[in-house]
């Protein structure tokens, strides 16, 4: 004779009735907290507000990281800056600095850029309108 199947005996409803458990105790948790943080309104004014620094300074810390390390260029179309190396046979290799006479000869020998443009790190004086004008650098 053959033992009659319950439904206790479903490996599903033991999942669920599982899950039905974990739910109850969370939520008994959760109006226990609430019960707890409503008697002392002090501690939590200071809870609260500590949250809300720790969200405040994160966000902060992340925009810098973001702004500064994963999208630090304000450029359009990031992808298609290219960097002009000038070959050096004294110091056998490339190098990435140049000067400015070098730089205009890239410039007006350019033909496969929309267009050509210098950076340096530090300031420059540039004379070219007449009157001296300091240009800051990077």
């Amino acid at each position: 004779m053959q033992r009659q199947m319950t439904p206790h005996d479903n490996p599903i409803f033991e999942a669920y009735a599982g899950m039905l458990n974990w739910l109850a105790v969370f939520l008994h948790d959760i109006r226990f907290g609430v019960r707890h943080l409503a008697k002392s309104p002090g501690l939590t004014s200071i809870a609260v507000l500590s949250l809300a620094l720790g969200i405040m300074a994160t966000t902060a810390i992340y925009s810098v990281i973001h702004a500064v390390v994963l999208d630090p260029f304000p450029y359009k179309d990031v992808d298609n800056l290219m960097s002009v190396k000038v070959w050096d046979p004294g110091q056998r290799g490339y190098r990435l600095g140049y000067s400015t006479d070098q730089f205009l000869e890239i410039a007006e020998r350019n033909t496969i850029f929309e267009g050509v443009i210098a950076s340096t790190i530090s300031d420059v004086l540039s004379i070219e309108s007449g009157e001296p004008q300091r240009l800051r650098g990077n």
